[in-house]
């Protein structure tokens, strides 16, 4: 059987996801280990994790 995904929704989330991703390595990369940067490299982290499940929720919703 197949199902469909609406491809704006998608897109924009997999966008966002490789956008935090980049941005959680470059301050990991450019800036000392100091309080400020590891919450946001959190906040890019987290980012993610709602981007992944937020696609997850949208195959799962267009297969079902």
């Amino acid at each position: 059987s197949t199902f469909l995904v609406r491809y704006d929704s998608f897109f924009f989330l997999a966008v966002s996801y490789l956008g935090a991703r980049v941005l959680q390595t470059v301050t990991h990369v450019a800036f000392d280990e100091t309080s400020a940067a590891v919450g946001v490299r959190f906040a890019f982290f987290f980012t993610q994790i709602v981007c992944v499940t937020w696609m997850a929720i949208l195959v799962v919703r267009a297969a079902g």
